[in-house]
């Protein structure tokens, strides 16, 4: 069914700048990642959340924890949706980074807008496709694992040069000073 949704929230990262784990960071009285996974629960069939294998156990098992692709390590965010499109290769995600605030909006515009005959839905601002949030539809996962199986992490790259819906959107969804 082209409606049904995986979610993933995406929270491999290293928090280098953070200097803690910005995906368990109270946000609402609840780690943020939980906080994410809530928003999204009504949208989606189920929940996974990416982590990579050196990070901290999640307090919680209401979710699916999936590991990212140690194959090509700090390749970023691709790494966690490959994992997820590896182990569900027939899906079609809701990815999120896990650093999303404010985003209920984003999220209910992005459901509307999405186009499912598309490889994906996602923003952008001037013609650049924003990552942080976005609609893969599982037509374009195979081509998602051959890009990165020949070293091509690069979403935005993908989110270009496929034919995707892209809504536009004004200002960022993600302060990069922050």
């Amino acid at each position: 069914m082209a409606d049904c949704l995986t979610g993933i929230i995406l929270a491999g990262g290293k928090s280098s700048r953070m200097g803690m784990d910005k995906a368990l960071l109270e946000y609402n009285g609840i780690p943020q990642i939980f906080y994410l996974a809530n928003l999204i629960k009504p949208h989606c069939n189920k929940i996974l959340i990416s982590r990579n294998k050196k990070q901290a156990e999640i307090p919680d098992n209401l979710y699916e924890i999936i590991f990212d692709d140690e194959s090509a390590e700090n390749q970023g965010p691709l790494t966690g949706l490959i994992s997820a499109i590896e182990k569900y290769p027939k899906d079609n995600f809701l990815v999120m980074y896990c650093d999303l605030v404010n985003i209920e909006n984003l999220i209910e515009i992005l459901l509307n807008e999405r186009d499912d005959d598309k490889f994906a839905s996602c923003f952008s601002i001037n013609n650049f496709p924003e990552p942080s949030l976005v609609i893969i539809e599982n037509k374009a996962n195979k081509i998602l694992l051959e890009k990165y199986k020949a070293g091509k992490y690069s979403i935005i790259k993908f989110l270009k040069d496929f034919e995707c819906k892209h809504i536009p959107l004004y200002q960022p969804i993600i302060d990069k000073d922050e």
